[in-house]
This record gives C-alpha cells, structure tokens and sequence, in this order.
C-alpha cells in the first residue's frame, strides 16, 4: 500500500528517546532538514532544545537514545 503525504517532509528522520530519572521518559520522532553546513552535532543541539523546550517537564532530560538518518529507503 502507497500513501501519500500531504506535507513535505524533511531530508532526515529522527527519533530522541529523553529521561528525566524518575519522573518520566519521552520519545519523539519526525522529519529534519539542517541548514547547509550543519553538522551531526548542530542538528542534534537543535532537536534536543526544540524537543525539551516545548515541554516544562523536559528541561534538562537526559538523552537516552538519538538517531538521524537521511529521511528516504
């Protein structure tokens, strides 16, 4: 079965898996494109503020699992 997407995604999947000890564990997943000339290390220092910066109760989680890969099969 093929679906198509509405949305454009981006270049790069990711998945986050965060911990607060605890309190909770979150993961999250989507689609990232990095600004040309970014490296790994940029695009995992933006996913992890934009992630923990959307939720109180993540500030300052700690990174349990992270992996982008390009976004295609």
């Amino acid at each position: 079965m093929h679906r198509q997407n509405s949305q454009q995604q981006g270049t790069h999947f990711y998945v986050m898996t965060l911990e607060v000890p605890g309190v909770m564990t979150a993961m999250r997943t989507g689609t990232y494109t990095p600004a040309p000339g970014a490296t790994r290390n940029d695009a995992f220092n933006e996913l992890y503020e934009l992630i923990t910066g959307s939720s109180r109760d993540l500030y300052r989680a700690n990174v349990v699992f992270f992996t982008m890969e390009r976004n295609e099969l």
